[in-house]
C-alpha cells in the first residue's frame, strides 16, 4: 500500500485534473453580480480534429498534450486528453496523465477515467454513474484499494462542461461577461483521514469568471482575444483562457497549482 502523504498527494492532483479548478460556494456579495453560467456548446466540437497542445510552466517548456471530443450516441460526449511530461522537474516522476470524462448533453457527468504513471507507480481511476451514485474504482500498480473513495452522491451534481476543459472552441463570449463555475467536486467521498484532511488543505476556492478582450502572440501573430479570467474569492486570478475573437478558437490556458507550487499553460500547436 503507498504512503498515505503520496496517497493525498495523487488524489489532490486527480481533484484538481479532473475538474481542473473546484468550488463549493461564492461570497454572497460576489454573486449578487454574477450572470447565469457560461455553457459549452458541446454540439460545436462534433468533428473537431486532434488538437494538439505545447505545455510550459514558468515559461520553460514541459511536454505535450493532446485533446479531443468525440460525439457518441444518444447525445452523448466524450472528453478524452493525454499530458506527456518530458521536464521532470515539474512534478518529480510524472511521466503522464490520461483522462476520459463521458458526459450528457446537459454537461452532467455519465463516466470517467483517469490514468497518472510516474517512475515507480501507475494509479488508475474509473467507474460509471448509476442511479446518480458514483463509485470509482482506484488501482494502484494493477492492485485494486477499495477503501480510498467512497461512493459520491451526483443527485446534485453541476456540469462538468466548463470553459477550462481542454476543448476546441468557445463560442458566445463577449467583453464584461461574468459567471460562476461550478465543477466536478468529488472531494467528500475520501473515506482515508488523512488524505480527507491533506485534501481539504489544497481544494481550491469558489471561482468567478470575467471575460475581457486582450492580445495574445501565438504563431509569431498578435491576435485579438477573448480572456476568460477566474478568481477565486479573494479575486486573485487563479486561471485564463485565450480564445480567438473571431472564429472562438481557443489558442492558449493558463492554470494555477497552488499545491505543487506551480503554474501551467497549455498553448494550442498551429496547423
Amino acid at each position: 500500500m503507498p504512503s498515505r502523504l503520496i496517497t493525498a498527494a495523487i488524489l489532490a492532483f486527480w481533484l484538481r485534473m479532473t475538474g481542473l479548478l473546484l468550488q463549493r460556494e461564492v461570497v454572497p456579495m460576489m454573486l449578487a453580480e454574477v450572470a447565469p453560467t457560461f455553457h459549452v456548446d458541446l454540439t460545436d466540437e462534433i468533428g473537431s480534429p486532434l488538437v494538439a497542445w505545447t505545455m510550459y510552466s514558468d515559461g520553460k517548456r514541459i511536454g505535450t498534450a493532446n485533446s479531443k471530443i468525440n460525439a457518441l450516441d444518444e447525445r452523448r460526449f466524450e472528453f478524452r486528453s493525454r499530458f506527456q511530461f518530458d521536464n521532470r522537474e515539474f512534478i518529480p516522476g510524472l511521466k503522464s496523465i490520461e483522462t476520459v470524462d463521458r458526459v450528457a448533453e446537459d454537461g452532467k457527468l455519465l463516466a470517467l477515467s483517469m490514468k497518472i504513471v510516474h517512475d515507480s507507480l501507475k494509479i488508475e481511476v474509473d467507474g460509471e454513474v448509476v442511479a446518480h451514485k458514483f463509485k470509482p474504482r482506484i488501482t494502484w500498480n494493477d492492485i485494486e484499494h477499495s477503501n480510498l473513495v467512497g461512493e459520491i452522491d451526483l443527485a446534485e451534481q453541476s456540469n462538468v462542461s466548463n470553459a477550462l476543459k481542454l476543448v476546441s472552441r468557445l463560442r458566445g463570449l463577449h467583453e464584461g461577461q461574468t459567471w460562476k463555475e461550478t465543477p466536478f467536486d468529488p472531494s467528500g467521498a475520501v473515506q482515508d483521514k488523512f488524505a480527507r484532511a491533506a485534501l481539504e488543505q489544497f481544494k481550491a476556492s469558489s471561482m468567478i469568471a470575467q471575460v475581457k478582450v486582450d492580445m495574445l502572440v501565438w504563431d509569431q501573430k498578435e491576435v485579438v482575444c477573448h480572456v476568460v479570467e477566474y478568481h477565486d474569492v479573494k479575486q486573485e486570478i487563479v486561471a485564463r483562457v485565450w480564445a480567438r475573437r473571431r472564429d472562438g478558437l481557443v489558442l492558449q490556458r493558463e492554470v494555477r497549482l497552488p499545491l505543487f507550487g506551480k503554474n501551467l499553460t497549455l498553448q494550442r500547436v498551429p496547423h
